[in-house]
């Protein structure tokens, strides 16, 4: 799918973990989408953390 990579503010490693996560960032996924629950990235199979629906695309917070 097409995807843009974002790494997570530190506002956001604050108030999700209370800690900073080096390895967390956001992956904005085209399309909504809803039936998953980790996804394999550069290799690597990342658990979502979080899933966000914005406009026309589907925001996931990965660690």
């Amino acid at each position: 799918y097409p995807c843009a990579k974002t790494s997570a503010s530190n506002d956001e490693q604050m108030g999700i973990w209370g800690k900073y996560n080096d390895d967390a960032f956001k992956l904005h996924i085209q399309g909504i989408h809803k039936n998953f629950g980790s996804i394999e990235y550069d290799g690597v199979e990342r658990s979502v953390y979080r899933k966000k629906f914005h406009r026309n695309s589907t925001v996931v917070i990965l660690t």
